[in-house]
């Protein structure tokens, strides 16, 4: 759930993860997007240890290992993940169904607030800005910054308006 939040992954992406794809020296995460396109991610340290962790336990042979396996040792389906979300849900007491997609709005949104459109686009692996725009809701604080830079909200064209008893134009 931490890479599908943090890194706003596609499931279909996550799902094909191999160990070797993860280079936690580096804090590197290599992964395959729609189109068969290659892209590396960096890792947040977090991510690093606890994938390094998970990696320990894993004990899986050869590099060419899927990372997220299910209870049979294979590659997990689209189905495990599903029931994981669905599990988590249900234990934190959330009423509506955990959708991936859920995840990776979130993580446009905030990657969108803290780096801008160009760095969102690159990380959720966008060949067009308009795709991101879709995922990365308005930021909130570049609004309020544009609000407060607009001319009609400055206060002393307000306060001229107000104390003229004027209506403060409209603008359609």
């Amino acid at each position: 759930m931490l890479l599908l939040g943090t890194l706003g992954l596609r499931t279909t992406t996550l799902r094909l993860i191999d160990v070797a794809d993860v280079d936690l020296r580096y804090g590197l995460l290599w992964v395959r997007e729609k189109g068969n396109r290659r892209r590396s991610l960096i890792l947040p340290q977090p991510l690093c240890e606890i994938i390094g962790s998970y990696l320990k336990c894993l004990q899986q042979k050869g590099p060419h290992a899927p990372l997220l396996i299910s209870k049979r040792g294979k590659r997990i389906s689209q189905r495990a993940l599903q029931d994981i979300l669905r599990k988590a849900a249900d234990r934190t007491g959330i009423k509506k169904n955990l959708h991936p997609r859920l995840f990776r709005h979130t993580a446009a949104t905030h990657l969108n607030r803290l780096a801008g459109t160009e760095v969102t686009q690159h990380i959720l692996g966008h060949a067009r800005r308009a795709n991101t725009l879709q995922y990365a809701h308005l930021n909130p604080d570049q609004y309020a910054l544009y609000m407060k830079r607009h001319p009609y909200m400055q206060a002393d064209f307000a306060d001229s308006a107000m104390s003229a008893n004027k209506e403060v134009p409209c603008l359609h």
